[in-house]
């Protein structure tokens, strides 16, 4: 009876299931994903470099995100963030000094006032 007290438990070890491993993810890229973009209507949306410099001057900041760049033009009134991807305008964002949402066609009406 002893002897089977000690092999007791490796029996039942044996009946065991292993534990699965989980799958492993597949392997990352070093290059980054494009960002996905959302069409806007809107009177920049289109532009290229070119067309916003001649018409607000030079950007106050510009800014290589991944595959876009940002380009940025600033008045006291608000701020503009103009988003490129292939040399062309596909997102406008415009905002207050401090961060909060403006209409963005009045913004770009004060911008062609001021910055021509």
């Amino acid at each position: 009876m002893r002897s089977f007290i000690l092999l007791a438990p490796l029996l039942l070890a044996a009946c065991a299931t292993t534990a699965q491993r989980p799958t492993p993810p597949p392997p990352r890229s070093n290059v980054p994903p494009s960002p996905a973009v959302v069409q806007q209507t809107g009177d920049l949306i289109g532009l290229s470099t070119s067309q916003l410099v001649t018409r607000f001057g030079t950007p106050d900041l510009r800014i290589i995100e991944g595959s876009g760049v940002k380009l940025q033009f600033r008045l006291l009134s608000c701020v503009i963030d103009t988003y490129l991807y292939g040399d062309t305008v596909r997102h406008v964002d415009a905002r207050d000094i401090y961060g909060r949402d403006v209409d963005r066609t009045t913004c770009i009406a004060s911008m062609d006032r001021e910055r021509r």
